[in-house]
């Protein structure tokens, strides 16, 4: 093989394994066949398009980085972006603080907007090896009340459908997750719900429609990736310390 066509394959090799292996891709394909779409594909948007654009940095605390490029994209445009997770995050950028560790130990406050995209569906379970704490979803919420600025905003996206839980993930009914909110100190912005058809296709639908989806395990299994019901959200900070 010549030498130039060689270190190109090289290249293009470590470029998708590396993006593959650090980065929850939402498009999941076998050979050239797209076998399954996941809720990332609704998320990365809304995250973008819930974050104000005025020519003014923002403070941005991304709960959950690991696995994401939402951190990076945002840093790209200027923001000064904060990320923890209790897992590494190898990556680097001028805009960019990682801390590993968990968020209840966080002490660094008044930011604009905190985003978790797909994390606290996971929290208190031990899924990434913390210890299991049925409690900790609600001081994770306290806390990111605490760590936003008096009308600072939480940007939520995870699994809405049929309630269900395993020792990986919850699923929320749209009810539930906002009473669990809406009862810790904060108001409701934005509420947005999508369902996906055939593991490949995703649509908004009602509150109503999005409580009969399941994103219990074995349709997790079946769908190859992701979840089949997702909620996107805005709140907001609603009273000043």
């Amino acid at each position: 093989m010549h030498p130039k066509i060689r270190r190109n394959l090289a290249k293009i090799i470590y470029r998708e394994t590396t993006f593959a292996t650090h980065f929850n891709v939402p498009i999941k394909f076998d050979q050239r066949e797209i076998k399954a779409v996941n809720e990332r594909i609704i998320e990365t948007p809304f995250i973008f398009s819930s974050i104000e654009s005025d020519n003014n940095p923002k403070k941005i605390l991304d709960f959950g980085c690991t696995r994401s490029w939402i951190s990076l994209s945002l840093a790209s445009l200027g923001h000064n972006v904060y990320g923890i997770d209790i897992r590494d995050f190898p990556f680097q950028h001028p805009n960019f603080i990682f801390k590993k560790g968990n968020i209840l130990d966080f002490e660094i406050r008044n930011f604009d907007y905190i985003i978790s995209l797909s994390t606290l569906e996971h929290v208190g379970l031990g899924a990434y090896g913390e210890e299991y704490d049925h409690q900790a979803f609600f001081k994770v919420i306290h806390k990111i009340n605490w760590l936003l600025k008096p009308d600072g905003r939480f940007i939520l996206t995870l699994p809405v459908g049929r309630p269900s839980s395993d020792q990986f993930e919850k699923s929320f009914s749209p009810n539930e997750i906002l009473d669990l909110i809406l009862t810790r100190g904060f108001y409701l912005v934005k509420e947005n719900y999508f369902r996906r058809f055939d593991y490949i296709y995703w649509s908004p639908c009602s509150k109503e429609e999005i409580a009969g989806v399941s994103n219990d395990l074995q349709a997790r299994k079946k769908g190859g990736s992701g979840v089949n019901g997702v909620g996107c959200y805005i709140f907001q900070k609603s009273h000043p310390e």
